[in-house]
C-alpha cells in the first residue's frame, strides 16, 4: 500500500465570507496526501465544502485554457472554483455546461494560495461534484447554512465582534430568501 488511507471528510456548509476569512492550518504529519484544512474565524476546521449560489462569471484560464474558473455568489460574497482538465476532468466538464447566471451547487476541497511576498491567503475550491440547481434548492441551502452558522456562533470561542458579525450574516441571509 502506498501511503496512509485518509477517511473522506464531511463537506461543510459555509457562506462565502466565512470561507474567505479562513486561514490554512499546519499539517500534523508528513504524508504528502494528508488532507489540507482551513480554520474559519468561528473555529470550524474545514477540508471539504458544500456550497450553492449563482454563477456570475465563467472563464478559461491557464496555459491552453487548462482550467475553468467559475465565480459563485451567495448572499455574503463570492466563492472561486477552479477545475483542471487533467485533475478534475469530470467536474471541469460539468463546469463548462454552466450558463452565467445560473444557480449551481458544488462539493469540493478547499485550496489555499499565498502570493509570493504577501501575507494574504486566497481560498478557492477544487470541485468534486458540480450540479445545476433551481432557486428553491439554493434558498433551502441558504436557510440550512444560516442555521449551521448560528450553531457555530453559539459554540465558538471567537471574540464577540466576530460572533456578532456571523450572527448578523446568518440572520440577514435567512431574510434574503
Amino acid at each position: 500500500m502506498v501511503g496512509k488511507q485518509f477517511p473522506r471528510e464531511v463537506a461543510k456548509r459555509l457562506f462565502a465570507l466565512e470561507l474567505k476569512n479562513s486561514v490554512p492550518t499546519e499539517k500534523t504529519g508528513t504524508d504528502e496526501f494528508e488532507p489540507k484544512y482551513v480554520l474559519t474565524e468561528l473555529g470550524e476546521k474545514v477540508n471539504r465544502v458544500f456550497i450553492c449560489g449563482a454563477a456570475i462569471e465563467k472563464e478559461y484560464v491557464g496555459d491552453k485554457d487548462q482550467n475553468v474558473r467559475v465565480i459563485i455568489s451567495d448572499t455574503t460574497g463570492v466563492f472561486t472554483v477552479y477545475a483542471n482538465r487533467n485533475f478534475q476532468p469530470e467536474a471541469r466538464a460539468e463546469m463548462e455546461k454552466i450558463n452565467v447566471p445560473e444557480y449551481v451547487s458544488i462539493v469540493g476541497k478547499v485550496n489555499t494560495y499565498s502570493p509570493p511576498g504577501s501575507d494574504k491567503t486566497i481560498v478557492s475550491i477544487r470541485p468534486e461534484s458540480v450540479n445545476i440547481i433551481d432557486e428553491k434548492t439554493r434558498d433551502r441551502w441558504v436557510n440550512e447554512t444560516s442555521q449551521l452558522t448560528l450553531e457555530r456562533v453559539k459554540s465558538s470561542q471567537a471574540e464577540e465582534s466576530i460572533k456578532n458579525t456571523y450572527m448578523d450574516i446568518a440572520n440577514g441571509a435567512m431574510k434574503s430568501v
